[in-house]
């Protein structure tokens, strides 16, 4: 997506493979002056650098077999065991919103699959995108189902993912938006979106681009 816009903008961009701890602390001293990466707009990050329209709207959610003919809210939920991985926001999401529920945790999800296919937990809590491509992998939406009920980072309700920019760039800031804006609305950004993902992930991405 970086490398589009970059082409648009007919821009050098000069591309620095680094931590992801070390990115912003990067843009900060000057070394960098975008991080195409997808992050939360926390007021911590605000503090120290400029964000972009979103880029992806990445709310948690259950996955669960399509056979499931439970609802997904908590009355429905109790004594249920759901697999997260281990130290995830969705551990934390699980312990707030869902209190009656069986939290199960796990290293990787592909440990989470294997024991949902095999019957070990009745539900996943990860990120729309993951569940996706795992599903996508796994038979596909005949055998699996997302529930329509969605989990955020708490203070970060309904909030999408957004690039950063270096603080008084607000060129490559209304420049970026600008692009990545004509890129939802000619379908670049979808035909770019389904070579990774199989469902929309923006809330304005055209229904007819999908």
């Amino acid at each position: 997506m970086a490398k589009a816009v970059c082409t648009r903008l007919a821009a050098k961009c000069e591309w620095n493979v680094m931590d992801f701890s070390g990115l912003l602390p990067a843009l900060v001293a000057g070394k960098i002056d975008l991080i195409p990466e997808n992050l939360l707009p926390t007021p911590e990050r605000a503090s120290k650098a400029l964000f972009t329209r979103e880029v992806i709207y990445n709310p948690s959610a259950f996955m669960a077999p399509k056979s499931w003919t439970g609802e997904f809210e908590n009355k429905a939920l109790q004594g249920k065991r759901i697999g997260f991985i281990k130290g995830s926001a969705q551990q934390k999401m699980l312990a707030e919103k869902v209190p009656g529920a069986v939290a199960v945790a796990y290293d990787g999800i592909d440990s989470e699959v294997l024991d949902l296919k095999a019957g070990r937990i009745d539900l996943i809590l990860d990120g729309r995108m993951v569940l996706a491509e795992k599903i996508a992998r796994n038979g596909g939406f005949d055998a699996w189902q997302i529930s329509g009920r969605e989990f955020f980072v708490p203070g970060l309700e309904n909030k999408g993912s957004v690039w950063a920019v270096r603080r008084g760039a607000k060129e490559i800031q209304s420049a970026v938006n600008d692009t990545l804006k004509a890129m939802v609305a000619d379908c670049t950004y979808t035909n770019i979106r389904k070579k990774y993902v199989a469902v929309p992930v923006v809330r304005d991405e055209p229904a007819a681009c999908q």
